[in-house]
């Protein structure tokens, strides 16, 4: 004789948006309107977005079920009339995980019984994924002052706290007129990846998993023409679209102003000019510097003309 009852499940996690990188707990019932009592089974297949899941189970009103486990969830239960049993199932979000999260849970009946209203027999739960972290960049050369003719070294950090992976998130760097020339490299650290090398102006995408960083390290030439003035550059980050950056007041972070000081004014040749020369040193030096000589410069030849010393 055929067994008569009318499973249902349902299946929810009690809400709409999920971010990547977080825990989430999916509530599964399963019960028998009745008349008869059964045996069935619960299923679970989880999607590869969801890792490191466990469950637990109770059951109510005469139902029985395992009280744990790991992993996809294949359980026999068991339903008298009115009964019903209570899966708790927690999972974590991967962290580069996008679009939605879908899950669905199915319940059959054991063999000899006829479910009278299969219509509800699975049960889906679908939530739009909002990926989210916060994103930061730092950027300093060290010191407050630089000299014109030399080069200084910024180090520019951007990372993300989490909880979500970011790809794609924009970097900028527009150096300033004293820069005359820029060169830059690039490493990634706790999975974060660059370009690993560049000229000129940063404008990038970096890719950033939670916890990773990418750190450029910049070398400005300042014009020797820039002594007496002052030397600010600031880095910007853009999160991707899609990603929620939950703490923008970290987006940009400006080094100096720093104090462009004149270069030193010590003539090591007597060559008419040429580097370490005492034309070269006069062209370079700024308003008031003082120039010395190596004492091994006891003569100086000018052959193409003589020097006008006027830096007033």
């Amino acid at each position: 004789t055929l067994r008569s009852a009318n499973l249902a499940i349902t299946k929810t996690d009690g809400t709409t948006v999920e971010v990547p990188g977080t825990p989430v707990t999916y509530t599964i019932v399963a019960s028998n309107a009745g008349p008869d009592a059964t045996g069935a089974t619960v299923t679970d297949t989880l999607p590869a977005t969801l890792t490191a899941c466990s469950y637990t189970c109770v059951g109510a009103g005469g139902g029985s079920c395992p009280t744990s486990g790991s992993g996809n969830i294949s359980a026999s239960v068991s339903l008298p009339a009115s009964a019903s049993v209570t899966f708790t199932l927690n999972c974590a979000i991967q962290p580069g995980a996008s679009g939605s999260l879908s899950n669905t849970a199915s319940i059959a009946a054991a063999a000899g019984t006829v479910d009278t209203v299969p219509g509800n027999n699975s049960a889906t739960d679908v939530d739009a994924l909002a990926p989210t972290g916060d994103l930061a960049v730092t950027k300093s050369n060290g010191t407050s002052s630089v000299v014109a003719g030399a080069a200084t070294n910024y180090n520019i950090t951007v990372s993300n706290a989490g909880p979500s992976s970011a790809v794609g998130v924009g970097v900028s760097d527009t150096f300033p007129a004293a820069c005359s020339a820029v060169g830059w490299t690039c490493t990634g650290s706790g999975g974060g990846t660059c370009a690993s090398l560049g000229s000129g102006n940063i404008n990038q995408t970096v890719n950033l998993p939670p916890g990773g960083s990418v750190s450029f390290s910049a070398s400005c030439t300042i014009s020797s023409g820039a002594a007496g003035g002052s030397l600010s550059n600031t880095a910007t980050i853009a999160p991707p679209p899609g990603f929620t950056d939950s703490n923008s007041a970290n987006n940009a972070a400006t080094d100096g102003p720093d104090i462009i000081g004149c270069p030193a004014a010590l003539v090591t040749n007597g060559a008419d000019a040429g580097a370490g020369s005492l034309r070269q040193i006069v062209a370079d030096a700024c308003a008031g510097s003082t120039i010395t000589f190596l004492p091994a410069v006891t003569q100086v030849t000018l052959s193409s003309g003589e020097i006008v010393l006027n830096k007033n």
